[in-house]
């Protein structure tokens, strides 16, 4: 198999999320990293219960989420200073 075809087809199988390895070896140390990880998680404020809390507050708004996107990306111009920033 030439390497021009090798290249295409780990290039697919990694946009597939197939991960492609040369050894089944477990790294010990990450795996033992990814454990303190979890527990560092778990006992944050922000995790209670499995779940994540968000502590912000909530603002309301009249409009929805779709116009206030597309005021946003569509109508920018209008929020821009007429003049350069001086910084």
């Amino acid at each position: 198999m030439n390497t021009t075809l090798k290249a295409s087809m780990v290039a697919v199988l990694a946009a597939l999320g197939i991960a492609v390895s040369g050894s089944d070896k477990v790294d010990v140390n990450a795996v033992r990293s990814e454990d303190f990880r979890q527990e560092r998680i778990a006992s944050s404020p922000q995790f209670i219960d499995g779940k994540v809390v968000s502590h912000l507050p909530r603002v309301s708004s009249e409009e929805g989420m779709l116009k206030t996107m597309w005021k946003f990306f569509m109508q920018r111009d209008r929020y821009k200073p007429s003049e350069r920033l001086q910084f």
